[in-house]
């Protein structure tokens, strides 16, 4: 019998350094790919009794973005869950803008080298790697070149060609190119694939290898009770959370709420981007917006579950909707509150049977009707709604499902 290791290189803000970082950083934090980092972490360790994690996290550069020449300090520790534990090797890197590429694939080298020689005993070593990552990928292709053992599965998160950005310097906007070529010649070096949409395989050569779609892992930490009190008072709250930028359409949002005329209903706003400004103005001339900007992620739980409906603007707009799925969507539905999304290639079809939908006309008329129309619906069929979505995640996105889905893709590899 094949004896095999797993070994998981990611880069989470894990809860010991969150606080160093957060000081540190000089731009907000995204919340989202540290959950789901977290909540594989959790999956793996329970499916595979035993996890070995080396974590580089991913930072700002210093000095534009990061008050700190250095990430955190190299240390070890050790989670223990229901039924299994993760070895978590936090290392450090030198965090220079743009020599932090070569840094991070060194360190990332060093780590995995030292760890493919203390296994001597197994037969295959299985690395998983978090994101189409420059410095991640050509470190374990190293060490795949080296060993004959080694196994490589990509979680890709996002396309690399997608997370350009209108804002960004020629030389960053060149940097992105540059690392999305390498990446493409890396490919071949790769065993399976874990992707958030079927559509990815349009973009990546997969060229017939195993993956499994896995949009995403919710693990609930919070015992409150899915019963919405305030859905049966006259006031109603929408809710929107996350990255306050126009790619995501957050300011058809504030149009369509422009256009509903109801003094009793309330729009509160919470996150960060080239929005934020554009919205407090929005707030200051109507008293029934609320923007709370920046809030710690239990204050936005909260937030999530006291609203009466709560809303991803996100329209298939843009070649990028089909090949990400917006993660806020499990944890919309998760808070057991009714959730109104567009419908999006990359997500499932079954997630539609537990939210409300619009699938055309994307102008803020016609998300306005439908906020109204949504607004009018007895409390008692949102709330029979709502518990049911959070059923619906709680039960199939968790970390213990989704975990045994990439155990499997990677016990498949001969």
């Amino acid at each position: 019998m094949k004896q095999t290791e797993y070994i998981f290189l990611t880069g989470v803000a894990l809860k010991e350094i969150r606080d160093e970082i957060k000081s540190k950083s000089k731009v907000a934090l995204q919340y989202a790919p540290d959950t789901f980092q977290s909540a594989l972490i959790e999956g793996l360790a329970n499916t595979l009794s035993e996890i070995n994690v080396i974590n580089i996290p991913f930072l700002g550069s210093f000095p534009i973005n990061y008050k700190s020449a250095l990430s955190p300090a190299d240390k070890v520790f050790t989670y223990s869950f229901k039924q299994g534990k993760a070895k978590i090797i936090n290392k450090q890197f030198l965090n220079l803008t743009y020599l932090k590429l070569f840094t991070i694939e060194y360190v990332a080298f060093r780590a995995l080298k030292k760890f493919i020689n203390n296994s001597t005993k197994s037969n295959i070593v299985n690395i998983l790697i978090y994101s189409v990552n420059l410095p991640f990928l050509r470190a374990a292709k190293r060490i795949k070149d080296q060993n004959n053992k080694v196994r490589i599965t990509v979680i890709v998160p996002d396309l690399p060609e997608f997370k350009n950005d209108t804002n960004l310097s020629t030389l960053k906007r060149w940097l992105y190119s540059y690392d999305t070529h390498i990446s493409d010649s890396l490919y071949a070096s790769i065993d399976g694939y874990v992707l958030l949409s079927k559509h990815m395989k349009e973009r990546i050569p997969i060229d017939g290898k195993p993956n499994v779609i896995v949009e995403g892992i919710y693990t609930d930490d919070l015992t409150h009770s899915v019963l919405k009190d305030n859905v049966l008072n006259e006031n109603k709250t929408i809710f929107y959370s996350g990255t306050l930028a126009k790619r995501y359409n957050i300011m058809n949002l504030l149009d369509a709420f422009n256009i509903i005329k109801d003094s009793n209903v309330t729009l509160k706003i919470c996150g960060a981007g080239s929005c934020g400004s554009e919205i407090k103005r929005r707030a200051q001339a109507d008293p029934r917006i609320k923007f709370l900007g920046t809030l710690p992620h239990e204050e936005v739980i909260e937030l999530q579950r006291k609203s009466t409906l709560l809303i991803n603007p996100r329209t298939p707009e843009g070649d990028y909707t089909r090949y990400s799925f917006p993660s806020k969507t499990m944890e919309y539905m998760a808070s057991g509150t009714p959730t109104l999304l567009y419908r999006l290639d990359s997500i499932p079809d079954d997630y539609y049977n537990y939210c409300f939908s619009i699938s055309n006309d994307y102008t803020p008329e016609n998300l306005a009707r439908k906020i109204e129309e949504l607004l009018s619906i007895p409390s008692e069929e949102l709330i029979a709604l709502g518990a049911s979505a959070r059923k619906f995640i709680l039960e199939n996105k968790n970390a213990e499902s989704q975990g045994k889905l990439i155990a499997g893709l990677m016990n498949s590899y001969n």
